[in-house]
């Protein structure tokens, strides 16, 4: 044997490091019997790590491949072996945290390789002394460049999972006394037992827990944070998706229920923030006995008209309901259905009083046309229409935007979804022709004055409708006013459903009779003006038109286009108006209907505008984009009671826009001599120096606001609220139509040298970002002199802004 005996440590702590050295002998030999004697001695290192060096002779063999390294001094001049044997800390094991490694040195001297491994370079941390590194380091002082800097992320990369070890075993003629410890004598750190659940789960995801990658506990650290980070976002988000959802599930049975159980059911929730004001949360309620009886002591000016087939227990509910509001001078009920008779007991359950409750048993099922039969002989100047199916809840706002002008175009209430094809893909304008209608439905809720019911009776009876014609005259009513609805969106309370007339091919059969009112409808203007319609064809591109008149508020008569209609949605607890001048949807008058000789049916028309009859986009639909961000950020979010929905502008903010609310009836300066107007608003900091407050007392003449004790001038007072963002990316739809300064904001936001984690982390902070609420104090007095109060309260864009409108609510209290 040459050179001194080596050592063997061994312990049995985690602070006992255990090394087994093997020297050469004088004459090697291949055979493991020839293994030299080893002398060995231990020590304790106390707070040193588990660490285990198996050192052998260079003729000796080994499982693991050792490296060679030349030892000095006590260790003799012969070429010996070093392995690191992982016992914790520095195995490449289950439970070591580091992969193999080893260092190699030459037998004429050390190679930079073996002064690694002695100065602690290339090892792991944990394995060199604090005084290694500060040799190592004041010798080969740190210079940063791209190949270091690739290292260090190999390194921090490496710290996250533990690569899974190769197991060799010896021969079988292969036995383990030729050395003191090898690697399949030291045992296997035990995975830890802190962690069963990583284990089952493991466990239970594959059938070879070595298929799933081994992390380390810094990866698992890593791993969870992650986890925990997206069900967060999916929290967030599923909760912000669960608060915007405005449509409440229908009921599908009525049997046996008291109808005022019913109409608490659908009554909007207590946490919506309230424009009702005092002196106006029973304006037109009738009296109530014993809050369900309604007495006999008022009179209206309208006439209720709902039909009935075989519904029994919604018209009940329906009939309760409307027999609560003064302005209904009465309701009639028009049975179509001659095998069952109504009579006033079957709604002793509503309270109504005999005096308003009108019961027709038709003989025959007259269908829609008995509901025009029923307005032409009500005692009434105006008439409600609405099916049995629905339960019509904004009755308030929407008599108050009728009463505004009776005379006008019909006022219909639908939801948002179904308005867009109300103002486009079921609009008719042609220029240079006096055709400019659009159709709408009337059975979701419809105030219309009866002059107009007469004038269509008169008009379909010149024409010389059929009777298939004649019994759906719904289909014909709003094409022949010539003018567009006025339509007021919320969402929709539907009653149960049964018995449908319109289900299944009774949708196909609609729109071929709406085809055929509109041939109609073009060859009666064409007899009565003289002109005819100008040869066109189907526009292949919208045109521009020029929408400036209406942008400012317009007075009564109304032009007959839908830009005059700056009253939107009816507020969710029947008690305002939300106003304003910012359109969803372009001009339908920007696509010329060719007419009905080159349009052959209604289906063809719907699906070259856009994909909202159809329910699916399939390209080459002229308005793609604006019906899907009118569908989504909707006039009715500005006012339905939740702070996860929002209207937001397609465009941004300029000179001269405006939103607004609207009361039922003008205030009482003596009983109120100020309000608040609430408003959330998106960047309303970075808007509050262009944005100005008016008030109106008919909502067509606007006036600064009188002064309060607070100042000349109105001054909001704002605050943070617990709510986030919902600011989409980008911030609006790249359309035609768009400014300047919107496709600017899209490029910015959607640049291709974006990154995938800038945009996420562009979103994230986004969604992080608190809403302000802000209200100001306006003096309720519109003219000092006179005494009068308001009634429209406005917040008016004076210039251009960088952002766009999004109001999440607005309200007055």
């Amino acid at each position: 044997m040459s050179g001194p005996p080596l050592l063997s440590r061994s312990a049995s702590s985690s602070n006992h490091v255990q090394i087994s050295i093997h020297a050469d002998s004088a004459a090697p030999s291949a055979s493991p019997s020839a293994s030299p004697s080893i002398q060995q001695s231990s020590w304790t290192r106390p707070s040193a790590p588990a660490i285990s060096f198996n050192l052998r002779s260079s003729q000796g063999t080994s499982s693991q491949a050792p490296a060679e390294a030349r030892t000095d001094g006590a260790c003799g001049s012969g070429p010996v072996s070093v392995e690191a044997i992982g016992a914790g800390i520095g195995s490449s094991g289950p439970g070591g945290w580091w992969p193999e490694w080893a260092s190699v040195s030459s037998a004429t001297g050390p190679t930079p390789s073996s002064k690694r491994l002695l100065t602690g370079k290339g090892m792991p941390n944990s394995l060199s002394s604090t005084h290694s590194r500060r040799i190592s380091h004041n010798q080969h002082p740190r210079r940063w460049s791209p190949s270091s800097a690739v290292d260090l992320a190999v390194r921090t990369l490496s710290t996250l999972w533990v690569d899974e070890p190769e197991h060799h075993h010896p021969a079988p003629d292969q036995t383990h006394h030729h050395h003191l410890h090898g690697d399949e004598d030291i045992p296997r750190a035990p995975h830890s037992s802190s962690r069963p659940f990583v284990r089952r789960l493991r466990a239970s995801l594959f059938n070879n827990p070595r298929d799933l990658l081994q992390l380390s506990r810094t990866g698992y650290i890593v791993v969870i944070f992650l986890l925990l980070l997206g069900i967060r976002e999916v929290v967030v988000y599923s909760s912000s998706i669960s608060s915007s959802s405005r449509r409440k599930t229908p009921i599908t049975k009525l049997d046996g229920r008291d109808p005022f159980d019913v109409l608490a059911s659908f009554a909007p929730r207590k946490s919506h923030p309230s424009g009702a004001l005092v002196a106006q949360d029973r304006l037109w309620i009738a009296g109530i006995e014993n809050s369900e009886k309604a007495v006999d002591d008022v009179e209206g000016d309208v006439t209720a008209i709902v039909l009935h087939w075989k519904r029994t227990d919604n018209v009940i509910v329906i009939v309760a309901s409307l027999c609560q509001y003064s302005f209904f001078g009465s309701v009639l009920v028009w049975n179509n259905n001659p095998n069952i008779q109504l009579s006033r007991e079957t709604f002793a359950s509503t309270g109504c009083p005999s005096s308003r409750l009108r019961i027709y048993n038709s003989p025959r099922n007259m269908l829609f046309l008995a509901r025009y039969l029923a307005c032409a002989h009500a005692s009434t100047p105006n008439c409600f229409f609405q099916d049995d199916d629905w339960l019509v809840r904004p009755l308030r706002a929407l008599y108050s935007q009728f009463s505004r002008d009776p005379d006008g175009p019909v006022v219909v209430h639908t939801s948002p979804e179904v308005a867009t094809l109300y103002g486009l893909e079921w609009c008719f304008y042609l220029q240079e022709s006096p055709l400019h209608t659009c159709f709408a439905w009337v059975g979701t809720g419809a105030f219309v004055a009866k002059s107009h019911v007469t004038r269509f009776l008169e008009t379909i009876t010149t024409i010389g409708y059929s009777e298939e014609e004649l019994s759906h005259a719904d289909n014909s009513f709003t094409l022949f006013q010539n003018e567009p609805p006025y339509v007021l969106t919320s969402e929709l309370a539907q009653l149960p459903q049964p018995f449908g007339h319109s289900d299944g091919a009774g949708i196909a059969r609609n729109k071929r009779i709406i085809q055929q009112g509109l041939v109609h409808l073009v060859n009666y203007l064409t007899m009565v003006s003289g002109v005819a319609l100008p040869p066109a064809k189907i526009p292949i591109t919208p045109f521009s038109v020029d929408t400036s008149a209406y942008f400012a508020t317009p007075m009564p008569p109304l032009t007959p286009h839908p830009y005059t209609h700056h009253v939107r949605s009816p507020c969710a607890d029947d008690s305002c108006l939300f106003l304003t001048n910012i359109a969803l949807l372009p001009p339908p008058d920007s696509a010329p209907y060719p007419g009905p000789s080159v349009v052959k049916t209604l289906e063809e028309w719907e699906n070259h505008l856009g994909p909202t009859a159809r329910g699916w986009m399939e390209g080459g639909e002229l308005f793609n984009e604006e019906e899907a961000w009118a569908a989504h950020w909707p006039y009715a979010a500005a006012v339905d009671g939740f702070h996860g929905t929002a209207f937001r502008s397609p465009d941004v903010i300029h000179k001269g826009e405006y939103v607004g609310i609207g009361l039922l009836a003008p205030v009482d300066p003596q009983w109120i001599p100020k309000l608040a107007l609430h408003f959330v608003l998106e960047d309303y900091a970075e808007v509050s120096n262009i944005l100005s407050f008016e008030v109106s007392g008919d909502g067509y003449r606007w006036v600064d606001p009188q002064p309060t004790p607070l100042g000349p001038l109105p001054v909001p007072i704002c605050r943070s609220i617990a709510h986030s963002s919902t600011l989409p990316t980008p911030s609006f739809p790249k359309l035609r139509s768009s400014s300047k300064t919107a496709l600017r904001v899209i490029e910015e936001e959607d640049h291709p040298s974006n990154t995938l984690l800038g945009n996420w982390w562009r979103k994230r902070r986004r969604r992080a970002r608190r809403l302000t609420e802000c209200k100001v104090e306006l003096a309720t007095v519109l003219y000092r002199e006179a005494g009068l109060g308001w009634r429209f309260a406005r917040i008016k864009s004076t210039g251009e802004g960088e952002v766009g409108w999004g109001v999440y609510h607005i309200w007055i209290q």
